[in-house]
């Protein structure tokens, strides 16, 4: 029989020590160059999922938005850079696009319109990488195309449930600007059921995504928007367990699901969700207050009171 154990392992040459010390250095004093860069490095999971966010669903739309992305694009290409003094002129641009779609939508064309406001969402969410927004004016112009893109029915679109509600959450996950905050607020109360089921069942699914790629914020991110669409769908079952993933690493999200629960006067629901969040974390202190306070028979959910 074979004794593994009494074979002789060559030793490492001179050349090979030689070039193990090259390739150590080479990864500890410079940056591989870009012909050497291996796939995963040109292509990461974090650029791949933000590709997918603006644009990835797109063949799926009845009306693909990439002509009117590239229409809209063309008109931001002269400079690299906008100070926040040509913002303005960037919004007026902006504006009379949508002044264009307004007048599409008065028309009944709903899918062009529709792939015209999504186009707008992608190339306004680029143009926030190379502008100066200090006076808001492009968070205001894009907050108005995001309002209509809402509003459009799908229905009359042609749109699949599916693919519309997937692009959307992916949007929502991963638009890092703050120009959606608020603006879905009460939205998810008025999808049906089914509808419900769908968005939950596909944040779920990102989430198991993002955490598998080492993406924590955006992880963190479809959190607190499950939370949202758990708490707007009155998915009561599902409170405390989502409560306990939250912890108080944020304390907003923690705050909607309780006041769903007080509003629905399921106050026991509302201790649970703070008896279920409440571990060590950055807002353990406030949420500990806030818990107290309902313990006392008041609430608020404002955070100054």
């Amino acid at each position: 029989m074979r004794d593994i154990r009494a074979e002789k392992v060559s030793e490492p040459s001179v050349d090979d020590h030689r070039l193990a010390r090259v390739k150590r250095h080479q990864v500890l004093t410079r940056e591989p160059r870009e012909y050497e860069w291996s796939d995963a490095m040109r292509h990461t999971p974090r650029q791949r999922h933000y590709a997918d966010a603006l644009r990835g669903f797109w063949p799926c739309f009845p009306v693909s938005p990439a002509s009117y992305a590239a229409r809209l694009a063309s008109q931001f290409t002269t400079r690299r850079w906008f100070s926040e003094n040509q913002s303005f002129g960037l919004a007026r641009k902006l504006d009379t696009f949508l002044d264009e779609v307004a007048s599409v939508i008065q028309q009944d064309q709903y899918a062009q319109a529709q792939a015209m406001l999504r186009a707008f969402l992608t190339v306004v969410i680029e143009l926030m990488e190379v502008a100066d927004d200090s006076f808001g004016c492009l968070g205001d112009s894009f907050r108005n195309g995001f309002a209509k893109y809402l509003a459009m029915p799908c229905v009359e679109t042609g749109m699949d449930a599916p693919v519309f509600f997937h692009d959307l959450l992916t949007l929502l996950i991963w638009e890092d600007y703050g120009l959606t905050y608020d603006q879905t607020e009460g939205y998810f109360a008025g999808l049906t059921p089914d509808e419900g089921d769908l968005c939950i069942a596909y944040v779920h699914q990102q989430m198991q995504a993002l955490q598998a790629d080492d993406l924590d914020y955006q992880y963190e991110e479809a959190l607190t928007l499950l939370g949202q669409i758990v708490a707007e769908q009155q998915r009561f079952e599902r409170f405390e367990a989502l409560a306990r993933d939250m912890g108080t690493r944020q304390w907003k999200r923690i705050i909607v699901l309780a006041d769903r629960a007080v509003k629905q006067r399921k106050r026991p629901l509302a201790v649970a969700v703070f008896e279920a969040a409440l571990s060590p974390g950055m807002h353990e202190g406030f949420l500990r207050q806030k818990y107290e306070q309902l313990q006392k028979g008041k609430w608020s959910p404002d955070p100054r009171r």
